[in-house]
């Protein structure tokens, strides 16, 4: 059976074998076809096309940049704190002291050595350290971008920002980068 649903994925017989091995084993395991990696998760099996070029790319955002709409869909504003202000906590939304960047800012993939300070925790974490605390799987992790302030990452987008970037009460002008969700 296990032949049969990844010959279309150019797995060869030799690899299908090592995968029936290899399905008890450790999650985390990886084999490839010319096409395409089949990951050995927690309790599944993820066939993922093999696209290099995706995890090369950096965005860059000017000072006034309002939208991103390719790999991702980020909306991006500047606001002036009132005293009705509230504070958006939620995912899927980073709200940061606009006065603590330096544009432009980047948006980039993860990489092996990344740290960040996490909102809510003492000092500084490793991402890989933090992507196994919220138990995100291979291909997650993969595929987490991250909002940097030249080399300090300043949000995993739809994680959790960086305590360093956090509006208080002396934060005067905000800056909102938000995911927006096509449905």
């Amino acid at each position: 059976f296990l032949f049969e649903f990844l010959k279309p994925y150019g797995f060869s017989g030799d690899i299908i074998g090592k995968i029936a091995n290899g399905l008890k084993k450790e999650t985390g395991k990886q084999f490839f076809s010319s096409s395409h990696r089949l990951i050995k998760d927690r309790t599944h099996l993820l066939i993922i096309p093999i696209d290099e070029e995706k995890n090369k790319q950096t965005f860059i955002i000017t000072e006034g940049y309002k939208e991103l709409n390719s790999i991702l869909h980020l909306k991006f504003k500047k606001v002036n704190i009132t005293k009705d202000f509230e504070v958006i906590k939620k995912a899927d939304a980073g709200m940061f002291d606009y006065n603590k960047f330096t544009f432009p800012l980047s948006i980039r993939k993860w990489k092996q050595g990344d740290f960040f300070f996490p909102l809510g925790m003492k000092g500084k974490k490793k991402l890989s350290d933090f992507f196994t605390d919220i138990k995100l799987s291979l291909y997650d992790k993969e595929n987490v971008w991250l909002l940097c302030n030249g080399n300090d990452i300043v949000w995993v987008i739809g994680h959790r920002i960086d305590n360093r970037y956090k509006v208080t009460d002396k934060t005067k002008k905000v800056f909102i980068a938000e995911i927006v969700n096509e449905e």
